[in-house]
């Protein structure tokens, strides 16, 4: 099987893009590419890694062009702040994460979880669920202490952490 990065990343203008290949019905990208919700990968540099189709066809994106840009350059403005504000909750706690996004007239729930790519450098995978009526999730943006001291910020804890 090949890699799943190609490229030097440390010799400017080669592809460091992960191949979105077909192969074997075993391989991750299969797995990802099978699930009935939109999914995508990002680095911890911030730059999308996977997108499967569902999430391709989501946003109106060629997977193959969104692979290797930002999140701010791939989706539109508020969509963007939104999943940058959840990865980088996800990257910097190392927590499951989750938070509401508003696409095409549509609420849709996003999950974020930690993860480490092949190579051991760290990831966020995000995971979208089209929302039914008004069951917005809670918002999770940092919040003033009553006091005024400072700033607290809500986070899932797994039961026995």
């Amino acid at each position: 099987m090949e890699p799943l990065i190609t490229g030097d990343r440390m010799k400017p203008g080669t592809d460091t893009r992960t191949t979105l290949q077909k192969s074997e019905s075993t391989t991750p990208l299969c797995i990802l590419d099978a699930l009935p919700v939109p999914v995508m990968t990002v680095s911890g540099t911030g730059s999308i890694c996977y997108m499967n189709p569902l999430a391709a066809s989501l946003f109106g994106i060629d997977p193959n062009d969104a692979v290797g840009e930002t999140i701010e350059d791939a989706f539109p403005t508020g969509i963007a702040l939104s999943l940058k504000k959840l990865v980088g909750r996800t990257a910097d706690f190392s927590v499951i994460s989750g938070g509401t996004i508003r696409h095409a007239y549509r609420d849709y729930s996003v999950h974020t979880a930690p993860m480490k790519c092949g190579d051991g450098s760290p990831a966020t995978v995000i995971v979208l669920h089209p929302m039914a009526g008004h069951e917005r999730l809670p918002d999770l943006a940092p919040k003033t202490c009553p006091d005024g001291s400072g700033h607290w910020v809500p986070i899932f804890v797994p039961a026995g952490h």
